[in-house]
């Protein structure tokens, strides 16, 4: 099998228009289904539908047109039958990020926020503090820009080994890779909880959202869908 490495990107106001909703909806598994009808809000039933609207359409990419997901190993799904593929799952606002590769993965997309210093205090050490100034000069962000893409990368790491509150952000340390050809968007992590010294994370940034890819590759795909 090729190599999968590939991420995908959904703006749910595509379904603002009931036509469209109605027909990505039929579109989805009872459990889906089930889980799309169990939100209130219309922004949660929007997000919950393009969370399964991604993974339908990029597994069917692959080949795979009837799967099912099932949970392990703290609660992380998995595909039924298919343990050579991973795949993960992020929203924020009204943006859905999933992953899907042939190797482990965490995913996390935030949109671009105030970052308090008692918040920064709370998540970040002093190291990662100097990484965030550098950072800003570099990217020609501002610090909240900066500290959103931070974060974003702490949760993926927290997605990819699926340790959930055992593997804290405060426990995770990021740092710029040595081996990195772009200091802008690959950083490395360390962490006495978790072995991390094999993965790579690949920040970047679409119209005011910040999202990391945690994996051992160092490049993914991207498509807008």
């Amino acid at each position: 099998m090729e190599n999968i490495n590939r991420l995908y990107l959904l703006n749910t106001d595509r379904f603002n228009d009931p036509i469209v909703f109605d027909d990505a909806y039929a579109q989805m598994d009872p459990e889906r289904q089930k889980k799309i009808d169990a939100f209130k809000f219309p922004k949660d039933k929007k997000l919950s539908l393009g969370a399964g609207f991604l993974l339908k359409n990029a597994l069917s990419e692959i080949g795979i047109n009837d799967f099912s997901i099932e949970k392990r190993e703290r609660e992380k799904p998995y595909l039924t039958g298919h343990e050579d593929i991973f795949f993960n799952l992020s929203h924020s606002g009204n943006m859905v990020l999933l992953g899907l590769s042939d190797k482990e993965i965490g995913v996390d997309i935030e949109a671009e926020k105030e970052f308090k210093d008692s918040l920064i205090n709370y998540v970040f050490c002093d190291d990662e503090k100097s990484l965030a100034k550098e950072l800003t000069k570099s990217l020609n962000l501002s610090p909240d820009q900066v500290y959103t893409r931070l974060w974003t990368a702490k949760e993926s790491v927290m997605k990819y080994c699926g340790m959930g509150i055992a593997l804290e952000p405060k426990k995770i340390h990021l740092f710029i890779r040595e081996d990195s050809q772009n200091m802008d968007s690959i950083l490395g992590a360390a962490s006495e909880i978790f072995d991390c010294s094999f993965l790579t994370l690949i920040c970047e940034s679409i119209a005011g959202y910040q999202f990391t890819t945690c994996s051992g590759y160092h490049s993914f795909n991207l498509s807008e869908i």
